[in-house]
């Protein structure tokens, strides 16, 4: 492309660049799923992984209690966001049963209803 003056402008592929990214993010965290003794250990280190790669600042893991039959928070990572901490710890006083909040409709329908 070349602007009036006939000079050569150079376009960068918003869409190459995220898809690049996002496959660096999937080879990052096959690596990591190959190398962890268990998903536990994993977990932070993939979600450190995804937060980055999206350039998310905070991302958490929940985790399904089959005894009381809800998600509870099980993990996260976040950036040195000063609010990430107080963030997390209101998430930590969450649990969610199947249809209720956010996660709980996920988990009942499959997706999200963000309208």
């Amino acid at each position: 492309m070349r602007d009036e003056s006939k000079n050569s402008i150079p376009i960068i592929s918003t869409a190459k660049t995220e898809n690049d990214a996002r496959l660096n993010m999937l080879y990052g965290i096959g690596s990591i799923l190959a190398s962890a003794e268990t998903i536990n250990t994993a977990v932070p280190q993939i979600l450190e992984a995804v937060c980055r790669a999206l350039r998310f600042e905070i991302g958490e893991f929940w985790s399904f209690d089959k005894e009381k039959k809800v998600l509870h928070f099980k993990n996260s990572w976040h950036s040195s966001l000063p609010e990430a901490e107080n963030f997390l710890e209101e998430s930590r006083k969450f649990e969610f049963a199947k249809g209720r909040g956010l996660p709980g409709q996920v988990w009942g329908g499959g997706c999200a209803d963000l309208d």
